[in-house]
């Protein structure tokens, strides 16, 4: 789990986040999700980028609501896949500004990189 603040700053990710985003635990307040988006490039299982409005938080955000999709991170070695919740926060019953928004990760599988041929 990941869990974004009000600006989307990194708040809090947990031990599993961690391994799955390659990132230090105990969690580092210094984590940025720019960081992490470059650092994990969002790609589509063929390998093509995948366009940030189309990822799953972006949606969460755009249209007030949870999503859930897979979201899979290009690897040197390979490309991972994985089952996302994002659920955000809202004030108003979804009407007011953002409070924050939880990213849960399920490792689903592990697939090769596509051949650049």
């Amino acid at each position: 789990m990941l869990v974004l603040g009000p600006d989307l700053g990194v708040a809090y990710y947990n031990a599993a986040a961690a391994a799955a985003l390659e990132l230090s635990f105990p969690p580092d307040p210094a984590v940025e999700l720019e960081l992490i988006r470059e650092r994990h490039p969002a790609v589509y299982r063929d390998g093509t980028p995948r366009p940030v409005e189309t990822r799953p938080l972006a949606v969460a955000l755009a249209e007030r609501r949870p999503v859930m999709d897979e979201v899979c991170l290009a690897r040197p070695d390979a490309i991972e896949v994985f089952r996302t919740r994002v659920v955000p926060f809202f004030a108003d019953d979804g009407r007011g500004r953002l409070f924050g928004a939880a990213v849960y990760w399920t490792r689903a599988e592990r697939l090769p990189v596509p051949d650049a041929s």
